[in-house]
């Protein structure tokens, strides 16, 4: 059982340190390059240092590699191509411009955030399972939250 919480800790760590180097970037972008950014408003502080966002993506890429080395994860290749198929999806979502493909993005980001904590901690069997249970109430749920916040969608 303890090894199981250390493994899950140390898998949403892995899967953490990866998504937020996609949001570091979106943010970056968002901020410096799209004039009509809500998120300029919404962000307290704004980042004005390549520098910190190297630290902060170098910190992160540093403790994904050490998850990678130390934790039995590494030894396997599907756990990489789990997280180029994340970087894949997550690099279209900041380099799109276009709100429909933005969606289409976004919910695979929502449904592979489901998925990355626990997908290498579960018996194959279970993953239809886990992927319906993501795809009809976790994604659901997130993308609605999405669209209202991009107001795409009117929720009264």
């Amino acid at each position: 059982f303890i090894f199981s919480i250390s493994y899950l800790f140390c898998s949403y760590l892995a899967f953490i340190s990866i998504y937020e180097i996609g949001y570091i970037i979106n943010d970056y972008y968002s901020i410096n390059f799209d004039e009509n950014s809500l998120l300029k408003e919404r962000v307290p502080i704004k980042v004005k240092s390549k520098n910190t966002i190297n630290l902060w993506i170098s910190v992160r890429l540093i403790i994904f590699t050490l998850i990678c080395i130390f934790s039995p994860f590494g030894k396997f290749q599907e756990w990489y191509i789990f997280y180029l198929l994340l970087c894949i999806v997550f690099s279209f979502h900041n380099l799109i411009k276009t709100k429909d493909l933005k969606v289409i993005s976004y919910f695979w980001l929502a449904f592979l955030r489901f998925l990355a904590p626990i997908i290498f901690l579960v018996n194959f069997h279970f993953y239809y399972s886990l992927f319906f249970v993501a795809a009809t109430i976790s994604v659901p749920y997130k993308l609605l939250s999405y669209l209202d916040g991009k107001e795409l969608i009117v929720m009264k």
